[in-house]
């Protein structure tokens, strides 16, 4: 899990990276949104592994699963523009898990 952990770190921490340096490279910003959506890919993929994984016994997972398929249901059916705001808090709610999930395990 410690390894899920730090790849998403990694994950997280890469597009944020290459948007403050969009401010002194402009160049930097176009290569931060496309590897914000390698970002969602990667939690998406850990998110539904994590609920296949505790068989869906585990509310949080659900959560976060019902919580994507809201997200792309939305932005499929609706024009409502405050639905951008769903990926990041998804995003800090998966990571809030792995951090808790990390510091469960025994060193």
């Amino acid at each position: 899990m410690k390894g899920l952990n730090r790849m998403n770190y990694f994950m997280m921490g890469v597009p944020s990276l290459l948007g403050l340096l969009g401010f002194l490279e402009p160049g930097c910003w176009f290569f931060g949104a496309l590897f914000t959506i390698v970002t969602g890919g990667f939690q998406f993929i850990t998110g539904t592994g994590l609920l296949i994984d505790t068989a869906g016994k585990r509310i949080e997972y659900v959560i976060y699963f019902a919580g994507t398929i809201l997200f792309f249901i939305l932005w499929m059916a609706t024009d409502w523009f405050w639905i951008v705001l769903l990926p990041p808090a998804l995003a800090l709610y998966l990571s809030v898990l792995l951090f808790i999930e990390t510091k469960k395990e025994k060193p």
